[in-house]
């Protein structure tokens, strides 16, 4: 995640203040965020969702506070809310960040992660050594 932040703010230079949308219920380190940010210039606003409620009241507050670039974080419930997310960057000229390249499949601008379908891959291949290993 601070290396998205660091990306991120080279994509908009002029962004000094950037939303960060995050799930309470995932293990990101807001402290590292926060200092990334500072590394870089930039000011982030931080809030939590966990509902489609929540990603409203927070999208009404990146507006209400201008924020110039959105960071979304990683899990499940961004993913399957990314036409909403992709929509609300779009509508209000936000350069955005994912953490998955199906939310950029979707009309998002970037993504910065691992591949999922590449790491599935390479357990495949993992697994098919072990087991060739075992029944030697």
């Amino acid at each position: 995640m601070p290396k998205q932040i660091g990306l991120l703010s080279e994509l908009a230079p002029n962004a000094i203040s950037m939303g960060v949308l995050v799930n309470p219920e995932s293990l990101i380190r807001i402290a590292e965020l926060e200092d990334a940010a500072r590394a870089v210039g930039r000011r982030l606003i931080i809030l939590k969702a966990s509902t489609d409620a929540d990603i409203d009241v927070a999208f009404e507050a990146f507006i209400q506070q201008r924020v110039q670039a959105l960071l979304v974080t990683p899990g499940p419930l961004f993913v399957t809310r990314m036409d909403r997310l992709v929509a609300f960057a779009a509508r209000h000229s936000l350069p955005a960040m994912y953490s998955r390249r199906e939310l950029v499949d979707a009309g998002g601008l970037v993504s910065y992660a691992s591949s999922t379908a590449e790491g599935y891959r390479q357990m495949g291949i993992y697994a098919g050594r072990i087991l060739m290993a075992s029944s030697r």
